[in-house]
């Protein structure tokens, strides 16, 4: 592969290539809308300790792959709403 700037390419943290393929997505092999796998998420619960009102916090993922050596990274396209289910979840834990 030809070399890359590295401040404009993603390198891949596990071995530093810069034959990193972005945009790509998980698939269970039977989810299919319109030809098109669907693309899984991230989430926690904010009340995990609930019977039934468990509170999610979601986002939708993006994912990238390492050409060379395969390692997998996941991106949360809406981290600020996972990092704000987690200062929740951590407060009930917590207590006043």
């Amino acid at each position: 592969m030809p070399e890359t700037h590295r401040a404009i390419t993603p390198h891949c943290v596990a071995c530093g290539s810069d034959a990193v393929i972005p945009d790509v997505f998980l698939f269970d092999g039977r989810s299919t809308v319109n030809g098109l796998t669907n693309r899984f998420g991230v989430g926690l619960h904010t009340d995990p300790g609930a019977m039934l009102r468990k509170k999610p916090a979601t986002s939708r993922a993006t994912y990238r792959v390492c050409g060379d050596c395969g390692f997998a990274m996941l991106f949360a396209d809406d981290p600020q709403t996972l990092w704000d289910g987690h200062v929740e979840r951590l407060s009930r834990e917590l207590g006043p």
